[in-house]
């Protein structure tokens, strides 16, 4: 994922052929010299983000809004004590 810092406005690289996310682990970068493509001059932020894919883009009501995995809409680490979504190692 590509942060223009001036607008705050983020584009996805990696769509699918639909132009839309699949979800899935992101590294968030900031486009420092707004090229809006990811180059060296660019500043890693966030590594291994998840996002949840929301093809529709309708409020899926087992996912909540906005759209979360089941597991931890009800508090719990899908990826097992200390491990997985949640965690920074």
């Amino acid at each position: 994922m590509l942060i223009n810092p001036a607008t705050g406005e983020a584009s996805f690289l990696g769509a699918n052929a639909a132009g839309r996310l699949p979800g899935g682990f992101a590294d968030v970068y900031l486009d420092l010299d707004f090229s809006g493509t990811l180059t060296e001059g660019d500043l890693q932020v966030e590594n291994d983000t998840f996002l949840v894919a929301n093809h529709s883009h309708k409020d899926n009501p087992a996912m909540g809004s906005p759209a979360v995995l089941p597991p931890v809409l009800d508090g719990r680490d899908p990826g097992g004590d200390g491990r997985g979504v949640g965690v920074n190692e």
